[in-house]
């Protein structure tokens, strides 16, 4: 088996992954980072998972509507650096993970599974 297969997150990676998650959900609702195109576009942080060294945080969003959301990330990523910088004062760490802005497919999973699912009851009552 591979090591990175078997690596389960420490607690101190789930403990820092979930006080970043709420400070950027904070950060996202309270400041204005977006220009009007982009600032009325309601974003859920769903999960951030963080490197072993606690060094990069990879950032899961789902934006809640599905018209140009890829171009969501684009600017997400470009404006990291500030939000980095906005809750790297509030976070108590020695220093503050860089953030990696990813869609999260969870959902659109999840639905696809669902889908095929009631197929496969629809399929054994016929």
């Amino acid at each position: 088996m591979r090591k990175s297969l078997s690596k389960l997150p420490t607690n101190r990676q789930l403990k820092v992954g979930e006080l970043l998650r709420h400070k950027i959900s904070e950060e996202l609702i309270r400041n204005p980072f977006f220009d009007n195109k982009y600032s009325n576009i309601p974003l859920t942080v769903t999960e951030v998972k963080m490197t072993s060294d606690l060094k990069k945080a990879m950032v899961f969003i789902v934006p809640l509507i599905g018209e140009d959301s890829d171009s969501i990330f684009d600017k997400l990523n470009i404006i990291a650096p500030k939000i980095q910088g906005k809750i790297g004062r509030s976070l108590g760490l020695r220093f503050t993970p860089e953030i990696i802005f990813k869609k999260d497919f969870t959902f659109e999973k999840m639905d696809k599974i669902e889908k095929l699912l009631t197929k496969l009851k629809k399929n054994k009552k016929e």
